[in-house]
């Protein structure tokens, strides 16, 4: 745009510019000759040398500033047309994007985010449930104390586990005709042990968080009905097996079936339990108890005093992941719908900084117009006077008549421009 400047002066006041000393000789030169033939007459009142020069300047300075001024207008038109591109539609469109951005995540928010029924009903829980651990805590002046938490059920399942080859040796004899039948009972009768196992140990720990000693006594009796049930159990495997053992000696052909048919099963049942135990239905009894008492001390070590301690915890914890779950939806899907908003924000911005840019350029080629104006008009004013000057020394030179009335008296540069600006803009 700005050579577009220049290019305009040089086009059409480019010579009048530039003053060299050759065409400055040239007009010294001309004067002379004029004052050789006595050119202009003393009495002249204009000097039709200077009427000549300014001619040709204003003649050449008024293409130049109607060039000028149609350059000017094309750039008002430019940036009139990007200013409303960037005012009335960029800017536009920018603004119904953040609004229709902030009406979305405000949607999104009511649905699942903070401000949705749902999330604020998980919320309120979520503080509930760490309110209730907090009292408890401040209660009992101490945190949870557990032990094993992932362990332990693996644990118990080995105790469970463990019973089953030490039981399947009673009921291999009991069932021999159904050795699977034997191996389910064993199954079963380790899942009874491991869970009594559970519930003594962990009513044994929690006994003594009680105050009252009735409540205390009631943990502690539920525990000693639980050890002597399984007491009982162990000791009746024990029996089983030392029944069988004594049978197979006597008999080596007798079954299940054909103890049955020599009696019913309670009569079985009172000839099992009345048998005495010898050292291996000992070893069997030994060895369960000591599978029942890992279970206990396992679940003693494993659980804490407070019988609502742990499961508040796990409440709270339940509670906080799930609002952690929810916020990180929520927070996942907000910044998928802030980015999608975002990159056409961006997009529009790119264009708007654009925009400006070029609007920035059309005002500065504006004022640099205006200033090469300025320049070129205090140009012109000087080059003509000094033309003027010249030709006046070199025609006083040439002439011994004295001075014209016309060359008495050159008009200086500002008053020439002057002139020049008058006779372009009327």
């Amino acid at each position: 745009m700005a050579n577009r400047v220049k290019q305009m002066a040089d086009m059409h006041i480019g010579r009048h510019l530039s003053y060299s000393d050759s065409e400055r000789r040239a007009d010294e030169t001309r004067g002379a000759r004029d004052g050789e033939k006595g050119f202009p007459p003393l009495d002249a009142p204009q000097n039709p040398v200077q009427d000549q020069v300014l001619a040709q300047v204003t003649a050449d300075f008024a293409a130049y500033e109607k060039a000028r001024l149609t350059y000017l207008s094309e750039l008002d038109i430019a940036e009139q047309q990007k200013l409303k591109e960037r005012d009335e539609d960029l800017v536009n469109r920018r603004r119904t994007l953040q609004d229709e951005k902030q009406r979305a995540l405000n949607d999104l928010s009511h649905k699942v985010g903070p401000d949705s029924p749902e999330f604020r009903d998980l919320t309120e829980r979520k503080s509930e449930a760490v309110a209730a651990v907090a009292r408890l805590q401040a209660e009992l002046a101490r945190p949870l104390r557990v032990s094993m938490v992932w362990a332990y059920p693996f644990l118990m399942l080995l105790v469970c586990l463990a019973e089953v080859p030490v039981n399947r040796m009673a009921f291999e004899f009991f069932f021999q005709e159904t050795p699977l039948l034997s191996l389910f009972i064993s199954l079963i009768i380790g899942g009874v042990l491991a869970l009594f196992a559970h519930f003594i140990g962990l009513w044994l720990k929690q006994a003594n968080q009680h105050e009252r000693m009735q409540a205390r006594l009631s943990y502690y009796a539920g525990a000693a009905v639980l050890a002597g049930l399984s007491g009982t159990l162990v000791y009746f495997i024990a029996a089983v097996r030392e029944h069988f053992l004594r049978l197979l000696e006597a008999d080596t052909n007798s079954s299940f079936a054909d103890l049955l048919r020599q009696g019913d099963l309670t009569s079985t049942a009172a000839q099992v339990t009345g048998t005495e135990l010898g050292s291996a239905g000992w070893t069997l009894l030994v060895i369960n108890l000591v599978i029942l008492t890992v279970g206990v001390v396992a679940s003693f070590v494993r659980h804490d005093p407070h019988p609502d301690y742990e499961r508040l915890t796990r409440k709270a914890e339940k509670a906080r992941k799930r609002v952690t779950g929810r916020e990180t939806d929520y927070n996942k899907q907000r910044m998928q719908a802030t980015r999608k908003y975002d990159d056409m924000i961006a997009a529009l911005n790119r264009q708007i900084e654009q925009l400006e840019k070029d609007i920035a350029t059309i005002q500065a080629d504006r004022k640099s117009a205006g200033a090469d104006y300025e320049q070129s008009l205090r140009q012109l004013g000087m080059n003509s006077h000094n033309r003027l000057i010249n030709y006046r020394i070199g025609n006083l030179r040439a002439r011994s008549d004295g001075t014209p009335a016309c060359l008495r008296e050159i008009p200086s540069a500002l008053q020439i421009s002057a002139q020049l600006l008058r006779a372009v803009r009327g």
